[in-house]
């Protein structure tokens, strides 16, 4: 029995893992690439079921972009208070 319950534990997190796989070529980026959608099955917190984004190469890579300056501005911000000893 316990078999069983681990071998489906095991079945169910390897489709999941499988489900939340890009579906775009690795091609370089091009024009005709940057409007193609991309689609992708995210996890939802609290859920088991993944929901489907689709989005182009370039609202990827805007919200990409977008999240490293993020990054950025926060540990700038964040070392400057450690300078001033707050």
């Amino acid at each position: 029995m316990k078999n069983l319950v681990l071998s489906c534990t095991l079945a169910l997190a390897t489709s999941l893992v499988a489900a939340t796989a890009w579906s775009a070529d690795t091609a370089p980026p091009t024009d005709a690439s940057k409007s193609k959608i991309v689609c992708k099955n995210e996890a939802t917190l609290g859920s088991r079921l993944p929901h489907r984004v689709c989005k182009t190469q370039a609202q990827l890579d805007q919200e990409k972009q977008n999240a490293k300056e993020a990054t950025n501005e926060f540990q700038r911000d964040g070392s400057q208070q450690l300078e001033k000893g707050s």
